[in-house]
């Protein structure tokens, strides 16, 4: 009976610490699911704002672009002067600092 009775802590002491232990990776894991679930919402989140912005800046330009065709299509027929003439009275109503044409 005496060598039960001093075995019998270090056997809790054993259960105590193996329960620990176990608690210890279980707590992680749920930490470490929590932090790729939020980690995952704000970056979906962040690429949806992105890809709106983007989405709205491409089709302002393809607009702007768009509604000039008619006119830089005029314009070629008679001279190039006509077209700078354009492209300065628009550059504010578009927001540009500089427009290039690319041959």
């Amino acid at each position: 009976m005496k060598k039960s009775r001093k075995f019998l802590p270090l056997i809790l002491m054993g259960i105590v610490g193996v329960a620990v232990i176990i608690i210890g990776i279980v707590y992680f894991d749920f930490i470490s699911q929590r932090i790729y679930e939020d980690s995952t919402g704000h970056l979906e989140e962040i690429y949806g704002q992105v890809n709106r912005s983007f989405g709205i800046f491409v089709e302002r330009n393809w607009g702007l672009l768009d509604s000039c065709d008619d006119y830089f299509a005029l314009a070629e027929e008679t001279d190039g002067a006509a077209i700078g003439d354009f492209i300065a009275d628009k550059k504010d109503y578009w927001g540009f600092s500089e427009f290039y044409f690319l041959l």
